[in-house]
């Protein structure tokens, strides 16, 4: 799993959702229990594609290296 500290950007939750960090509309639902690692997630409103690792119930943007950022 990916190292937390490696990963600027947490994105932001409302209501046990998490959110685009450009338009704020609501993602993904993550539970505490919740572990993925490059997880692609589709923003429908903004039409923009991140890549996400979430460990431990938080939700980091990815910043691994094979991913060109937008």
């Amino acid at each position: 799993m990916p190292n937390p500290s490696l990963s600027a950007i947490l994105l932001p939750k409302r209501n046990g959702f998490y959110c685009c960090p450009g338009c704020r509309k609501k993602l993904i639902r993550i539970t505490p229990g919740t572990e993925a690692d490059r997880l692609p997630v589709y923003c429908h409103n903004c039409r923009r594609e991140i890549y996400v690792d979430i460990h431990r119930g938080q939700c980091f943007q990815s910043r691994s290296p094979d991913h060109s950022d937008e």
